[in-house]
């Protein structure tokens, strides 16, 4: 087993607040981006949208929580984290993107947070 000095339930509980802090930024901005857009205000809508969110959420400091899970996490060989929140988009694009083992043809689910927790405290992965 790795170096990991997070339990399971604290791991999940500040994965799931980097999550939710994370999609209500980009709805709220989006939200707002919708509203100034139909007033012919702005020229690049998801531009704007972009820009809104640094006003909903400080992504100095989200990337700050995300560096201390990682570390946390003992992931910073493997990038785990990054690639299960930025590649499979918190695990919805698991049907798109697969993770096998050494082998190549078993697959491992990387669908939620349990199974993220699970590749992190066992053994390495091929995605």
């Amino acid at each position: 087993m790795k170096n990991v000095r997070l339990d399971k339930d604290l791991f999940i509980k500040l994965m799931t607040f980097l999550k939710t802090w994370t999609k209500m930024a980009e709805m709220k901005s989006n939200k707002v981006a919708d509203i100034l857009w139909t007033q012919d205000m702005f020229c690049g809508k998801s531009d704007f949208a972009f820009n809104f969110e640094y006003l909903f959420c400080d992504p100095e400091s989200r990337d700050v929580l995300c560096d201390i899970i990682i570390e946390a996490m003992d992931d910073t060989e493997t990038d785990w984290i990054n690639y299960y929140i930025y590649e499979l988009d918190w695990g919805e694009k698991n049907d798109e993107l697969k993770v096998y083992e050494e082998d190549g043809v078993t697959e491992i689910p990387l669908k939620t947070l349990d199974d993220l927790y699970s590749i992190l405290t066992t053994k390495k992965s091929n995605n």
